[in-house]
């Protein structure tokens, strides 16, 4: 069933914005893994993919059609999984840490 056809009017703009803020996001994850040679390029889109999560986390609870909010919030989950994964990822592989 087509997007549409179960959202329309704000609730439909909402849906495409999240759609978006989580594209973005996945963009801003792949640019840290591409820059983990240049730190301070990999520390600034880790913060712009954080701050894009933290923004749709916000919004998601504006959308009212079940159907697509879950299917919102499983994309959400799945980039703060990434997010986790990257997190310890690079505290692993970041010299002069410690886990003690």
């Amino acid at each position: 069933m087509a997007l549409e056809s179960r959202a329309n009017g704000p609730e439909l703009s909402r849906i495409q914005f999240l759609e978006n803020e989580l594209d973005l996001c996945k963009t801003f994850l792949d640019l840290a893994v591409i820059d983990s040679e240049d730190p301070a390029a990999a520390h600034a889109a880790m913060a712009n993919a954080r701050e894009g999560y933290d923004v749709a986390l916000t919004w998601i609870a504006s959308i009212h059609n079940e159907t697509e909010r879950d299917r919102l919030m499983n994309r959400l989950f799945d980039l703060r999984k990434r997010l986790d994964d990257f997190d310890v990822l690079r505290s692993t592989s970041t010299p002069g840490t410690s886990k003690e």
